[in-house]
């Protein structure tokens, strides 16, 4: 049975759409507030009245606004109309960076990659060309091109531009700096999520250190970061070095976080994990139930986190040979699935085949065959309508 890697706790690689640097999103970065956005170089193009500068404000403003709502269609026409007026700005204007950095990050969030990129690239373009460019907002546009790389299975494009990204705000806001931190995070992660994991250690041990030194040893970054990094020690079983770090994890998380926090939920998490792939299950059972009651008292009983820790405690069930109590999770787990995403849904063949995993330890072969049929139907499906997905 296999839910999914358990814990890679924090694999989020963080991007930025821009209200005038609205954040996009492999962590989609915060982005500055339009307000912020004076012309790169002023004397370069005719000022623009009031009236129209106060015009593009309120659209960027609109546009963000909407697209926090996850309304992508209607932030996309208004940042089309403030992207109209902001090549009135001038071409040098930073205002027209920072809008097509937006309406690409509008474009990635609808999955139109296409447009996301050759609009990103044109951002970009228009930051280089400015005497001197503004290497933060150059870092952003990077860092969130390559988040569309990464959607488009460029990885060596992806890793170039994270790595400049990384350099851009090294060079212009210094070593320690929280954008900067953003980058170094974002590199580990990318390491981390495709298993190079001698690549990932350093960026990853950076992110602890940097997360140590801007808020204190206690402070909650550090121990999301040392989820991250312990993660990698236990795919590579090194278990005596992820475990202390998990300790300090669950320890800081407990100090700054009511007992029923995500925070908490994640740190046990990955400890339960860790003791799983040990063989450790009797160990790590109490945690995972923790961890489903606070994701069920925290999300409600039908969010997919609650579907996940539904599967991960079956799971360990499952191999201390509960098979009773394990089926009765994996079947709320698939009604909750399915009641939430629809019969179809790609991830639903994930829970399909964990469930007939059991039933093939239980000797019932027809009851699994099913499942497993209906699983590569769903598979079969997303494939002809995604060939990337294949």
């Amino acid at each position: 049975m296999t839910p999914g890697r358990a814990c890679v706790v924090g694999v989020v690689l963080v991007a930025a759409v821009a209200a005038a640097w609205v954040p996009s999103t492999v962590a989609a970065e915060p982005a500055a507030d339009p307000s912020a956005a004076a012309p790169a170089s002023a004397e370069a193009a005719p000022a623009p009245s009031a009236g129209a500068a106060a015009t593009w404000q309120e659209r960027m403003a609109s546009a963000e606004a909407l697209a926090g709502q996850g309304r992508y269609d209607k932030a996309e026409e208004i940042l089309q109309q403030a992207l109209r007026e902001a090549e009135g700005f001038g071409p040098d204007d930073e205002r027209l960076a920072a809008t097509l950095n937006n309406l690409a990050g509008v474009y990635r969030m609808q999955r139109k990659y296409a447009e996301a990129a050759a609009v990103f690239r044109r951002a970009i373009e228009r930051l280089e060309a400015a005497d001197p460019p503004n290497r933060p907002r150059l870092a952003t546009c990077c860092n969130n091109l390559a988040m569309i790389s990464m959607e488009e299975k460029k990885d060596a494009e992806a890793e170039a531009l994270l790595g400049r990204a990384l350099a851009l705000r090294e060079e212009a806001l210094g070593p320690d700096h929280a954008e900067t931190a953003l980058s170094v995070h974002n590199l580990a992660m990318f390491y981390l999520d495709r298993e190079r994991w001698a690549e990932a250690e350093p960026f990853s041990r950076r992110a602890v250190a940097m997360a140590e030194k801007a808020g204190g040893p206690d402070h909650p970054e550090v121990g999301a970061a040392l989820l991250n990094l312990a993660a990698l020690y236990r795919e590579r079983k090194e278990y005596d070095r992820a475990e202390p770090l998990l300790a300090r994890a669950l320890q800081i998380a407990r100090k700054a976080f009511p007992a029923y926090h995500p925070a908490v939920a994640a740190a046990l998490g990955a400890q339960a994990a860790l003791w799983s792939d040990q063989g450790l299950h009797a160990k790590a059972e109490p945690l995972y139930r923790r961890v489903l009651a606070i994701d069920e008292r925290v999300h409600g009983a039908d969010h997919p986190s609650v579907v996940l820790a539904l599967m991960r405690l079956a799971e360990n069930l499952c191999e201390q040979g509960k098979f009773a109590e394990a089926e009765a999770l994996l079947g709320r787990a698939l009604a909750t699935h399915e009641k939430g995403l629809g019969p179809d849904h790609p991830s639903l063949a994930v829970t399909l085949e964990n469930y007939a995993a059991l039933l093939r330890k239980m000797n019932r072969a027809e009851e699994a065959d099913r499942l497993e049929e209906r699983a590569r139907a769903i598979r079969a499906k997303h494939a002809k309508d995604d060939p990337a997905a294949k």
